[in-house]
């Protein structure tokens, strides 16, 4: 008799099922990282473009105004000119599947004004996607914070 080589068919279904099997089980781990990676860089894109929003303000010593639009997916800041408003840097947000709305859940677009002191009006964003959840505080003092907590986005 010849020496066999190679896997005989049950060793091949037995770890077929065992990778099934550890598959099934990292899925919803999986999609909720993606959630939560998607969210932390919806966040983190805005929070950027708001602390350049402040930053131009300070060394400008003019009002910056940082707007939303396109369903708060595309953000502008700008400045105005003798009436007429410059646009300064424009992004949109990498993630469609993260919805942003105002904190006090509104979807009108939000507009944040920087006075060239570092001075901002308060504002909060929620972002969401499914049970995943952050929130975007900025405060009168120009000073942001991130949140998980429902409650800090009122």
């Amino acid at each position: 008799m010849k020496n066999a080589k190679g896997f005989t068919l049950i060793e091949l279904m037995v770890t077929v099922a065992i990778v099934i099997i550890l598959a099934t089980i990292a899925l919803p781990s999986w999609t909720k990282l993606i959630q939560d990676n998607s969210i932390a860089s919806a966040v983190n894109q805005v929070q950027s473009i708001y602390q350049l929003t402040r930053s131009e303000a300070l060394k400008r010593n003019e009002d910056i105004t940082l707007t939303s639009s396109n369903n708060m997916r595309t953000w502008t800041l700008s400045n105005d000119v003798s009436g007429a408003s410059s646009t300064i840097k424009t992004i949109t947000l990498s993630t469609e599947q993260v919805a942003v709305t105002s904190g006090d859940g509104s979807t009108d677009e939000i507009s944040i004004t920087v006075r060239g002191s570092g001075f901002a009006e308060n504002k909060s964003l929620a972002f969401n996607w499914e049970d995943e959840y952050r929130c975007l505080v900025v405060y009168s003092s120009g000073q942001t914070k991130i949140s998980s907590e429902s409650g800090d986005c009122v």
